[in-house]
């Protein structure tokens, strides 16, 4: 028997995920720009990096964790449809959301002013 080898699938993965990690950079950079034209320099500065730049680098953590924890749903349960509402993760996570909206009053805790 002889062994046909089959193409690589490497490349055209590698190279996807080039493009996309240039056009998130892209689209960061595009995004902390905008609207910072006719200001201060003190104000811009402190409007880029106290206020954009962390919920930024936020929003790109919680996407990444959110792709982690799909990809390990996945794998271990060896199911490519596997996800939070299938499973009932989702579900379960809204009864906690509900619960401590309705127990915080209840434990003295204020919400707001």
């Amino acid at each position: 028997m002889t062994h046909i080898p089959r193409p690589s699938r490497t490349r055209p993965i590698v190279a996807r995920m080039v493009v996309l990690v240039l056009l998130l950079a892209v689209v960061v950079v595009i995004s902390l720009r905008a609207g910072l034209g006719g200001l201060e320099t003190d104000l811009r500065h402190t409007l880029l990096w106290d206020f954009r730049m962390p919920r930024v680098v936020a929003a790109i953590m919680v996407g990444m964790g959110l792709a982690v924890s799909g990809l390990v749903m996945q794998a271990i349960f060896h199911n490519g449809l596997a996800g939070p509402y299938v499973l009932g993760i989702s579900s379960g996570s809204s009864l906690g959301v509900a619960i401590l909206v309705l127990a915080f009053p209840l434990l003295g805790l204020a919400v707001g002013g």
